[in-house]
């Protein structure tokens, strides 16, 4: 056999051989605000990619980079703190309705089946900021802090 047919020959055998790659996973993402009132759990399909989620809502696109730059972000999970949480802001956008958001969103891996973990989020304004209907003094926001545990399904 020729010695240029060797490798496409044995990288056929091979591709017969190994199993297909598994499939990519999904994306879940959690609003520890709504996990929070809503008695602080949640079911998730695991494996999934788990995103943590807040949102601040304003009228303007100038103040919700005010309350970006105006708040500490203090997340846990399982106890331990998320390390530079601020860094976790994404850029203010514009959700269809005339509202600006301001969104916290942090990966948190993924849960094996009956695999848990839990988060508390606090954000602590250092100075006072609106949102265009109400003015919010410095201090926390959430009293108690947000807590959500989630279990993988």
């Amino acid at each position: 056999m020729p010695r240029s047919l060797i490798l496409p020959i044995a990288l056929l055998l091979l591709a017969l051989v190994v199993p297909p790659a598994i499939q990519a996973a999904s994306v879940t993402e959690v609003s520890i605000l709504a996990c929070h009132n809503d008695g602080g759990q949640i079911a998730v399909p695991r494996r999934s990619d788990l995103w943590l989620e807040m949102y601040w809502g304003s009228v303007t696109a100038k103040q919700s980079s005010q309350f970006i730059n105006r708040v500490k972000t203090v997340a846990k999970i399982d106890g331990a703190p998320v390390s530079h949480a601020r860094t976790y802001f994404l850029e203010p956008y514009e959700n269809g309705f005339g509202d600006w958001i301001a969104s916290w969103s942090y990966p948190a891996g993924q849960l094996r089946r009956d695999e848990s973990l839990t988060v508390t989020l606090q954000w602590k304004l250092l100075r006072g900021v609106s949102d265009g209907y109400s003015w919010y003094r410095p201090g926390p926001i959430f009293d108690p802090k947000l807590k959500c545990t989630i279990t993988a399904q």
